[in-house]
Order: C-alpha cells, then structure tokens, then sequence
C-alpha cells in the first residue's frame, strides 16, 4: 500500500489467494522487529538463509556522516554515492582490513561517522535493493522461493499480525498492521 500522507507505512499486505474475498480476519501475533526492517519468507526456506557468512567471498564496507568525507580523504576511500564512502565489491579479508582502519581512525580522532560492515549475504542481497527502493522495500529468491523484505518507517517495534480468511476457512491473505502500537 503506498505511504499515507505522513510519510509512514499503515500495513502491508501479502495476498496468498486474491480472487477471494474476506469474510474474517484474526489476530494471529505481533511480529518484533529490530533494526526497522521485516523479511517476509516461508519458514522452511529460512534454513538456507545467510545473514552474516559472504555467498561469494565478497564484501562492502561503507561509512558516512559529518566527517566522513575527511575519513576518506585520509584513508583513500572512494564516495560511493551522496555523503557515503568505502569499498564495495572486494574480498571480505580486504575490506575487514580496510574496515578495521577506518574504525581505528574513528577512534583515535573521534570523528563523527556511522559504518556498515557488509558481507555479500542474503541479507545484503535483500538490503542492496531495500536502500535504493523508493518504497523501502525489495524481494529475492531464496532456494527458488521467493522472499520480501522492506522497513517499516516507524523504526523498531512490535507490529499485529493478521490472517484474513475467506468463506471456505482459506487464507486470502497475511496483514501486518504497521501504526503505532
């Protein structure tokens, strides 16, 4: 659904049946999230998932905030888009080595930047698309399944967890009521 008027999402609907209709709809939970951001997937696909291990041997570092544009100076890291600097594309023990000067300086100089350490995982393949998406939001294929991922614009928090129902008891569809609870 697109973002109401104040900038943030109401809820966000996945229809496993639309060519029914709904005829009730029951709380099901809360879904807690934790860094803004929820993935939509099958449970069983998620034993496949890797959040934090490279599929490809490959990693980014990436910082930004009010001295990151001297950070980089310094250090000789590329912007990579407005306000952003680091590596992208290398091998991850290049970029942690790299990572770690960064962090070093930081440190030493306690300078005013935010960094990200960012292995080429599926977490990185659904978040690659996320931080570019204009609704926040991405999806990818995990072991032939398709899965969603996107922010919640509200931050951290405990969302309700709907199922609508169809006449015959079928799933129509998942809700994710997203106001403030």
């Amino acid at each position: 659904m697109p973002p109401p008027e104040e900038g943030k999402w109401k809820r966000v609907v996945v229809r496993c049946n639309p060519r029914s209709s709904i005829s009730q709809s029951k709380k099901v939970g809360r879904v807690g999230v934790d860094y803004a951001r929820v993935l939509i997937a099958d449970f069983d696909v998620l034993r496949v998932w890797q959040h934090e291990d490279s599929l490809d041997g490959l990693a980014d570092y990436v910082f930004w905030g009010s001295d990151a544009e001297r950070v980089a100076q310094t250090l000789d890291a590329p912007q990579l888009s407005a306000g952003e600097f680091g590596w992208v594309d290398l091998p991850d023990a290049v970029v942690l080595e790299r990572g770690a000067s960064v962090e070093e300086f930081k440190q030493k100089h306690d300078s005013k930047i935010g960094t990200d350490f960012r292995p080429h995982s599926h977490h990185w393949q659904v978040m690659k698309e996320t931080r570019t998406s204009s609704t926040e939001s991405s999806t990818t294929e995990l072991d032939g399944v398709k899965v969603c991922n996107f922010m919640t614009t509200w931050g951290d928090g405990c969302f309700e967890v709907h199922r609508d129902i169809g006449n015959s008891e079928e799933l129509v569809q998942i809700r994710i009521e997203l106001t403030a609870v």
